[in-house]
């Protein structure tokens, strides 16, 4: 099921010109793992929400609002 997070992490990744690779690498993840954020398989720690945030740099209440 997708979220406001979902949505908005493909929405500004893909605003940045990323793919979801260059993305992954770029906030030091595995891109598998990166993936199943983006597409609502799994959840990421507040830590990573965190890094994601700062990477995309929008708020940790923007991603998850």
């Amino acid at each position: 099921m997708e979220t406001v997070f979902h949505k908005r992490l493909k929405s500004l990744r893909m605003q940045k010109g990323l793919s979801q690779r260059q993305f992954a690498a770029q906030i030091d993840l595995n891109y598998s793992q990166y993936n199943r954020y983006e597409i609502g398989d799994r959840k990421p720690s507040t830590d990573t929400i965190a890094k994601i945030a700062d990477a995309l740099q929008v708020s940790v209440d923007y991603l998850l609002d």
